[in-house]
């Protein structure tokens, strides 16, 4: 199974809370202010998951099919100034972590980890210490967390050469991505509940809306611009009112960047989007692939650097029910942003109540009132950063749709 970049309902979550000062926990256990280097370690290793993962790094599969969650449960990182020591065939040497199983414990020493400049490297050693508990990896013997390194190239870099000037050729197929919105409605009421509406004599039946981000792709190879849907209606009157856009959406605009469209050369990363809100669950697809940053976070200098971000709205329930309930992150926007374009503006959500009650029967009336804002939520970035082609770059003639 080819592994992916994110999608809408991916997995975004993966850093565990600190457990002490000194000391943090991967599972259940005590709470506290956390130690950075402890937190930094827990960091490193989901970073070196999340990496293989969207890499599709076929080395890699017995770590994708371990059940994460129950492996690392118990497992503590212990924070310390003193010297590690390790010692294999009679020889002693100093280390950055000491791992002991018995005790499902990490030291870390504080000095030697900071000293390390490479995130890779951090998220290497992480792994390793951490596959040692499991009792896949030991000292000598470094089947996974040596190979993840490799992959980067400690030394050069054999992709980028570990020169920010560096170019790396361009893909034989250009994948462009189209951003576009949807604005998409839900209702509020006093019979309104997530899946279903009640048409109660009195209540005020209003509406809620919100735009949410959408991709579409296109190459010399084919696209899936079919699957983008203008407007959809809800199925019924609701409440007697007739003709009531479930979401609508823009016209489609010009590239944003672009991507391989085969996994090729530097373009390892596969990326999943999702092409339309049809149904109750987008279906995402994979829509080309990305290159990765070397060791030192940086892109190549014909490449962009991007990542996805994510606003996560609350759940309206005040002061009416409303079925905008974010149940199981359903109504979490994720969209993707070049780093040369910055962060994006807030996710807005908005509220058109209802001053008029609907009549005795049930039947309401169009909201009457004036919208306005309901929620404002920043986006907050998401990790791996990803290297794609700029707009500039992309063919003449094919950037628009």
């Amino acid at each position: 199974m080819q592994r992916t970049w994110p999608a809408l309902l991916c997995a975004l979550f993966l850093f565990s809370a600190a457990a002490s000062a000194d000391e943090s926990a991967f599972g259940p256990g005590d709470s506290g202010g956390g130690d950075e280097v402890g937190l930094e370690f827990h960091s490193s290793f989901h970073s070196s998951l999340e990496i293989i993962r969207v890499s599709g790094w076929r080395e890699f599969d017995l770590l994708q099919r371990i059940d994460w969650n129950k492996a690392l449960n118990g497992i503590k990182i212990l924070t310390t100034d003193r010297k590690l020591y390790v010692t294999s065939d009679g020889v002693k040497q100093e280390v950055v972590a000491l791992n002991t199983p018995s005790k499902k414990m990490v030291e870390v020493s504080r000095a030697r980890w900071k000293a390390l400049a490479s995130p890779r490297k951090k998220e290497g050693i992480a792994l390793h210490e951490i596959l040692s508990l499991l009792g896949m990896e030991r000292t000598g013997f470094y089947p996974f967390s040596g190979l993840y390194l490799a992959k980067f190239g400690q030394a050069p870099d054999p992709v980028f050469g570990g020169d920010p000037a560096r170019v790396v050729p361009a893909p034989s197929v250009i994948s462009q991505v189209f951003p576009y919105r949807c604005r998409r409605r839900f209702v509020e009421g006093e019979g309104v509940v997530e899946n279903s509406v009640q048409c109660m004599a009195g209540q005020h039946l209003g509406f809620i809306t919100a735009e949410y981000t959408f991709y579409l792709f296109r190459s010399t190879e084919g696209n899936n611009f079919s699957s983008k849907h203008s407007e959809s209606f809800y199925p019924a009157p609701i409440c007697g009112i007739q003709n009531v856009s479930r979401f609508t959406c823009e016209h489609t605009q010009e590239a944003e960047f672009g991507l391989s469209a085969k996994q090729e050369g530097a373009f390892v990363a596969a990326v999943t989007l999702t092409a339309s809100p049809t149904g109750d669950g987008p279906l995402s697809a994979v829509y080309g692939y990305a290159a990765l940053p070397d060791v030192k976070g940086q892109c190549p200098a014909n490449l962009v650097a991007a990542r996805p971000y994510l606003a996560q709205p609350q759940s309206m329930i005040d002061p009416l029910p409303t079925n905008f309930i974010n149940s199981n992150n359903g109504l979490n926007n994720i969209l993707i942003r070049t780093k040369d374009r910055g962060a994006p503006a807030n996710f807005e959500v908005w509220r058109q109540p209802s001053n008029q009650p609907c009549g005795n029967d049930g039947t309401c009336q169009w909201p009457d009132a004036g919208m306005t804002m309901a929620q404002s939520v920043s986006y907050f970035p998401l990790t791996p950063v990803v290297c794609v082609i700029p707009k500039s770059s992309l063919p003449q003639g094919m950037r628009k749709p």
